[in-house]
């Protein structure tokens, strides 16, 4: 299947064929999950994720200083 192949007549390709196929879920840079979130290897875990392929992270608010945390890493 090509990309040509599933733009629709609107010519808007969907999301699920332009989003990669894998996402990191950033929640586990979070202080509900460990006391002290910026403690943890977050640069390491990055640049593991990049080495296996991922391209895309899932980061919120709700995860506490996950978006910080994971742009700092990225920076």
């Amino acid at each position: 299947m090509t990309k040509e192949s599933v733009i629709a007549d609107d010519g808007v390709c969907p999301p699920s064929h332009t989003l990669p196929f894998i996402v990191l879920c950033c929640g586990g840079f979070s202080d509900q999950i460990k006391a002290d979130a910026r403690s943890m290897p977050i640069r390491a875990i990055v640049k593991a994720s990049f080495d296996l392929g991922f391209r895309a992270f899932d980061a919120s608010p709700y995860y506490g200083p996950s978006e910080e945390l994971l742009g700092d890493a990225l920076s």
